[in-house]
């Protein structure tokens, strides 16, 4: 399992004003023993900021801003501190852009 938390990274997209909410859950399937599926909240990150025109991007044209590189989840707000997975299961990636 992993104990750090992973660096996320997604292809830039917004403008300077959009913002970003990360969420992660471990989910593990429903076997004979246990019949449910059963889903657990990771990590919740919210207020991600989206492209910015930050130095990288003066000085790269190629540099889309924050939003794609791993810099971007930490200039978040952590709403669920990340715990890590459990042993078995699957780890679901969710990334929604928030409306004001």
């Amino acid at each position: 399992a992993l104990q750090k938390e992973p660096m996320v990274t997604w292809h830039p997209a917004g403008g300077l004003d959009d913002r970003f909410c990360l969420v992660l859950v471990h989910k593990t399937e429903a076997t004979a023993e246990v019949p449910l599926a059963k889903v657990h909240l990771i990590w919740l990150v919210a207020n991600i900021p989206g492209a910015s025109q930050d130095f990288n991007a003066m000085v790269n044209p190629f540099c889309l801003g924050l939003a794609g590189n791993h810099d971007a989840v930490s200039k978040g707000v952590s709403v669920v501190d990340y715990e890590g997975p459990c042993e078995s299961g699957t780890v679901v990636v969710t990334l929604f852009k928030e409306h004001p």
